[in-house]
């Protein structure tokens, strides 16, 4: 039996639950359908969730395959209880999730500051502008909305990202009246 739970902003993903060896019971579906919702905070481009429930003599086992835009995972876990197995394996996939998100977010050039200038000062006769530092930038495709998240929790003013939809190089900026820019190339 699967189901479709709206994820942010509108997208939504499919949950399966399988039963192997076991009659999966509504009220585990449910069960495991509520630790899911977790899910939708973390990544809203969840594509598809898929959960496996076995039964090996007195072990319950749940298997969890998640799948998105750019990642996958999975995770197992073991129990004399089946909602211990689900609780077990849902805090592992968190886990997953939280630490995957921390890299995403971490992976950043850090900016060194530079002192501002007052523009007198810099008006010479001779004055020649030089670049004083120059920056590296590997655009990483993603969505719109997660180079939104992505520049609200950094600590630049602007973030270069090849958009997803449309595969072009695209800049996303912080503007001065507190809401994000876009430049499309």
């Amino acid at each position: 039996m699967s189901k479709k739970i709206r994820g942010h902003k509108g997208s939504k993903f499919n949950i399966s639950v399988t039963g192997r060896h076991v009659d999966v019971t509504d009220a585990m579906k449910e069960y495991a359908w509520e630790k899911l919702e977790k899910v939708k905070k973390y990544f809203p481009r969840v594509i598809d969730i898929h959960i496996i429930m076995d039964t090996e003599k007195f072990r319950q086992k749940v298997e969890v395959n998640l799948q998105g835009n750019h990642f996958d995972f999975h995770a197992t876990e073991v129990s004399e209880d089946m909602y211990s197995s689900i609780d077990k394996v849902m805090s592992k996939v968190e886990r997953q999730l939280k630490k995957y998100k921390g890299k995403i977010q971490d992976h950043r050039v850090s900016r060194e500051v530079i002192p501002a200038i007052p523009y007198e000062e810099t008006m010479d006769e001779d004055f020649e502008p030089k670049i004083i530092k120059s920056e590296n930038f590997l655009p990483k495709p993603m969505f719109l909305d997660e180079a939104a998240l992505e520049l609200k929790s950094a600590n630049s003013d602007f973030l270069v990202f090849t958009n997803a939809d449309d595969e072009r190089i695209n800049v996303v900026y912080k503007r001065k009246d507190g809401h994000l820019g876009l430049i499309e190339t």
